[in-house]
Order: structure tokens, then sequence, then C-alpha cells
């Protein structure tokens, strides 16, 4: 029997409510999605789109705007999708019209046989000796960043922070420093500029975005689109300019410089300049906001679950704080890996993903009609009850089993098939480096209370609460 055809039983529906012991946000899902609603959720909160069924049912379809769409939630419903039947499906349109003009075709954008093509090239790239040469730079901007947090305060002060600023401007110092070896303010600002620009110009949905919505061909995409994409790549175009050639890639410094000496496996040759340029764009996309709100509803889970924040602390801090953290021991490490994935379990900053049927397709008696929209929302199915004990329950502990880190195939935080995310690996390190440099200062607590999620473009916050920094 598979997943997707168990049964739940009546008297143990789903309680989308917390319980007293529970101090996370309630969710609480509409009985039904009206087409008012659905137009609604696009435009401010994704997971207003979602029923209460979609945390019930493992296969939700409903028809609004004139398509099909088909909610997936059991994990061999997933894999047929985005594994083992994938050429049936095509990224969503919106989600391409949204992110192309602005990062162009890299890796998360790419498909068929040009993104096998990068995807094989880019592999050599995220081998871990590599991965490690770049963490260095994680400590060392991590650590100056979180240290200045208490300048021109007096000992024994406690800081209040907004520490989703916070993280934003750490994770895009750290970006700048281990993909472009950028340290000055001037250009790292400018990188800030272009990632608020890039943001902005594609969370919004314009008029032309809706029409595209709905199938219509042939619209012009907004000139603010256009204009970031081609400012951007004129921007990094100018950062290659300036570097000398590199043939050997134990020569890089910096996620640039790998690029540029990545070799195309089958033919030899080096990445094409435009490639290098759409993929440095697609890391900044992907990893800058993502990873930013990884380290922010973590630090949320942190300051809710104070006694989990201490076997963090014990785990991570051992050894002179300033220090670079020993990185085989922070790959290792149990305690706070299981904190970090149960945190991501249910605050998926990538929390929902798109695709489009290419044909009719079946699932056993399933059927997909073509052109219908489908839905793989992490957020659902890493609350779905039929997948979890007690989903809506924080527990660090569903992922250690005997001592050793462990994931459900139910676990999608970093996506799910062959395209999972490629920087998985990068994207943890930099989290725990971070982790360190933060627990290892700091006692964190919340002085509001705590946000809910909301679905846009990322999951972010619904309000940015102040969080209390007590000095170690």
């Amino acid at each position: 029997m598979t997943s997707a055809e168990m049964a739940i039983p009546e008297a143990a529906a789903l309680r989308l409510d917390v319980d007293a012991a529970n101090p996370l946000p309630p969710i609480r899902p509409p009985a039904e999605v009206s087409t008012l609603r659905l137009l609604r959720a696009f435009r401010s909160d994704l997971l207003a789109a979602f029923s209460a069924d979609a945390y019930l049912q493992l296969r939700v379809t409903f028809r609004r705007l004139g398509r099909q769409f088909v909610v997936l939630s059991d994990p061999d419903d997933i894999n047929h999708v985005l594994n083992t039947h994938l050429d049936r499906y095509q990224p969503n349109v919106l989600a391409q019209r949204l992110l192309e003009p602005i990062v162009g075709r890299g890796l998360v954008l790419a498909e068929g046989a040009e993104w096998e093509q990068q995807h094989r090239q880019l592999i050599p790239v995220f081998q871990p000796r590599h991965i490690d040469r770049l963490v260095p730079a994680f400590h060392v901007t991590a650590d100056a960043h979180v240290a200045s947090w208490l300048n021109g305060m007096e000992k024994g002060h406690v800081a209040e922070r907004n520490l989703l600023v916070d993280f934003r401007r750490l994770t895009l110092a750290v970006i700048a420093r281990s993909m472009l070896s950028i340290e000055d303010e001037t250009r790292t600002a400018q990188l800030a500029d272009f990632a608020s620009q890039a943001e902005s110009a594609g969370a919004l949905l314009r008029w032309q975005d809706y029409v595209a919505l709905l199938a219509w061909k042939n619209i012009a995409q907004p000139a603010e689109r256009l204009d970031v994409g081609a400012r951007w790549r004129a921007w990094v175009g100018g950062l290659l300019d300036q570097r000398p050639p590199i043939d050997d890639v134990e020569q890089a410094r910096d996620m640039l410089d790998l690029l540029r000496a990545a070799r195309d496996g089958a033919s030899g040759a080096p990445l094409p300049r435009a490639l290098i340029v759409d993929q440095i764009g697609t890391m900044l996309a992907a990893g800058f906001a993502t990873t930013a709100l990884g380290l922010y509803w973590t630090a949320v889970m942190l300051a809710l679950f104070p006694e989990h924040q201490e076997a963090v602390r014990r785990e991570l801090c051992q050894g002179p704080i300033d220090a670079p953290p020993d990185f085989a021991a922070l790959r290792a490490s149990r305690v706070a890996t299981a904190f970090l994935y149960e945190s991501l379990r249910l605050y998926p900053p990538a929390y929902i993903i798109a695709r489009e049927a290419r044909q009719e397709d079946r699932i056993g008696d399933f059927v997909i009609p073509r052109g219908a929209a489908v839905i793989i929302a992490p957020w659902l199915v890493h609350r779905h009850a039929a997948l979890w004990p007690h989903p809506h329950r924080f527990d660090p502990g569903r992922f250690l089993q005997a001592g050793r880190i462990t994931l459900p195939k139910a676990w999608m935080a970093f996506g799910s098939g062959p395209r999972v995310c490629i920087g998985a690996a990068f994207a943890t390190m930099e989290i725990l480096v971070i982790l360190r440099c933060l627990l290892g200062r700091y006692r964190i607590s919340l002085a509001d209370p705590a946000p809910s999620a909301v679905g846009r473009v990322t999951l972010l916050p619904d309000t940015q609460p102040v969080f209390r920094l007590t000095p170690l």
C-alpha cells in the first residue's frame, strides 16, 4: 500500500491548532478556497490557497481560473513528478517569468538537456573539498558581524535586534566574500542594492504576470525586471573582466573562480561567460534569501525552545568562539543538525514547487490532465498528518535514530529528485557556522510574540519581532 492509499481515521483528524505545550503559532486554513480567495492568495499569501483538506489528504484537486490544480503531498507521487517522470512536467510558467529576466537561465530555470549539461558541469564545483575551501570566509564574516551587534553598548546590556534584517545583511556579506571575494563596503553595498532590486522586481506580480498565469502568450515583461537583469549582468561581467585567466581549479579563491576554472566533463571546454554570469545570479537568488530565512526561522525556534537552544550551544560552541571552527566536527554535529532540519521542516524557506503537465499523466488510477498546474508544497508535505506523527509539534528528535541523523523521504527542505538544491551542503555549513558564532556569544529570546508564516516567493514572517540577545 502506498502512502497515497493510506486513510486517515476520522477520529484522528488533523488538529491544526497548537496545544498548550507547543508555543508555535497556530495554522487555521480555510475549509474551501474560492476563486476570489485564490486571487488574493497569489497577491499576498500563497499559504491561504491551501484548504484544510490539503493538510489531511495526500491528493487534492480543484478547478479555478480556467485551470485544473493538482496538489500532491504523497512522497511516491512527488517522486513520480520530480524524478521518474520529470520529462512529463515543465517548470511553472510564472516562476520562469519572474526569475529569468533577472538571473538568466542558470541551473534553477534550465530544462531538459540544457539542465543536464549544466548539472554535469557544476557537480565538480560543489564537491566537499571545494566547499571546505570557502568555509573560512563564512567564519570570518559571521564572527565580525555577530560580535558587532554589541558595539556601543555598555557591558552587561542586552542587545535588541531585528534578526531578519541582521541575517539578510550577514548572509549577503558571506555570499559577497565566499562567492565573489568582495570585502569592501562599496561593492558589498552595490551587491545588496542589486539583491533588493531583484527581489522587488521578481516578487510582485504585475498585470502581465496574471495574464501569463492564465496561459496567454506573447506578453512583454515589465521594464523594471528587464532593467535590473541587464544591469546585474553588466556588473558581474565587470568583475569577470578584472580577473586574470585561471585554468586550475586548485587556484580558485572563491565560487566565481571555481566556475571560471570548471570544465565540461564531455568536451573539456570552459563554461561560457554568459553561463557563468547566469550561475552567479542564480546562486545569489537561490542562496541569499533562502539561507537568511532558514537562519531566521531557526532563530525563532531557538528562542521558543530554550532547552534545545542550550543543547545546540553545548554541541557547537566548544573551544574559543572567535577561533575558526573544526569543520569536520560541524559537519558531524547531530544535535544542531537535527534542530536545523526540524526548523526547516516546519518553516521551509522554499515552501512551494510548481510544475505544469506537458501531457496527460497517470499515477496508478489517478489522472493528471494535460496543462494541469501541479503543486508540490514542502510546507504541506512537512505538516501532513499521514506522514509525520504530531506534524505541528517541534521535535528535533524525529531526525535522530540511534544517535544518527536520518532524513525521511517526506523531508524536502532542499527539494527532491535530481533537481534537489545543488548548494544544500554549502547552505547547511553556512548556517551551522553562523549559529556557532551567534550561540557562542548570546542567549536568544523573543521580546514579542513569535511570527506566523506568510507564503510569498519565499516563506516570510508576518511580523518582525524584536529578539533579545543576552551576552554570555
